[in-house]
């Protein structure tokens, strides 16, 4: 843990240091700080922080500021309020031939505005930061804005259009030799078949994210798996699953999932007052499906 906080404070005071030499009007800042972003997004805020009035900054340089800091506080969880910052950026980079940077600014007025709960404006952002796709070559964003993509149509139970969105995700991590991208995408197509009824073809997809993913996407599929199990009648096999689960260490948000396992468990071998226990947790939780 020492170590490791040793070498992220140098990574962050190497990049720091080398972005303020190496330009006086923060281009250089910027390119160090999205270097850094997708290890360490807690840096580049602080990193930010070090701007003393954005308003004195050029238009590009605000621009930049505006994208990079709603990318970092939504690695790190940070909830938004509105989406005028990153409209900001959006409005710049759409005048320009930075395909790159136009399809992350509008990806992420996407993602702020799901987050806000309104998933109409931000299926159109996100086909937005699709509209230069051929002129991209950012697969792990790619990977990102169609699998957002598919996740708002399986909402909407637009099934049909929502796997060939996973699948087109499910390439850029390939492509990419992403894994765990590989496991999310492959988790998310498992969700449509589970929402479809096709129980079979989900658990597929399922067991073949478990065998790509990490500590970060596991116990979902975990959860997911052991009620598909149950869904189905296989008891021992859903037993096994939520077992799997409960052996990691997670948010308690992400527990209610694994509650609602074990009241279906409960209630399918005649133990009422667990299964009524269980449920009644379950209910708890801020996800709609759960």
């Amino acid at each position: 843990m020492l170590q490791s906080m040793k070498n992220n404070l140098y990574v962050f005071f190497l990049f720091f240091i080398t972005g303020l030499m190496s330009c006086s009007h923060h281009s250089g800042l910027y390119e160090h700080a999205e270097k850094i972003m997708s290890q360490h997004p807690d840096s580049v805020l602080t990193l930010l922080s070090t701007i003393q009035d954005v308003n004195d900054l050029s238009e590009k340089d605000r621009a930049m500021y505006y994208l990079l800091l709603t990318e970092a506080q939504n690695k790190t969880y940070v909830k938004p309020t509105s989406d005028s910052l990153i409209t900001i950026a959006v409005e710049f980079f759409d005048k320009t031939e930075d395909w790159g940077r136009k399809a992350k600014a509008w990806y992420y007025r996407g993602r702020i505005n799901q987050d806000l709960g309104d998933a109409l404006h931000a299926q159109d952002y996100y086909l937005k930061a699709l509209q230069d796709e051929s002129k991209v070559n950012d697969y792990m964003l790619l990977g990102r804005i169609y699998n957002s993509i598919g996740m708002l149509l399986t909402y909407q139970e637009v099934y049909e259009s929502a796997i060939p969105y996973q699948k087109r995700a499910l390439n850029c991590f390939k492509i990419l030799g992403d894994s765990v991208g590989q496991s999310f995408a492959l988790r998310d197509i498992g969700r449509v078949y589970t929402a479809q009824k096709k129980l079979d073809s989900a658990i597929i997809y399922y067991e073949h994210a478990l065998n790509l993913g990490n500590y970060g996407s596991i116990p979902s599929i975990y959860r997911e798996l052991a009620c598909l199990y149950l869904d189905r009648g296989e008891l021992q096999k859903g037993h096994e699953y939520i077992q799997q689960a409960l052996k990691f260490k997670v948010k308690k948000e992400f527990l209610y999932p694994t509650y609602l396992g074990l009241g279906k468990l409960y209630q399918r071998i005649n133990l009422q007052d667990s299964a009524y226990y269980y449920l009644t947790l379950s209910k708890e939780s801020p996800i709609l499906a759960t």
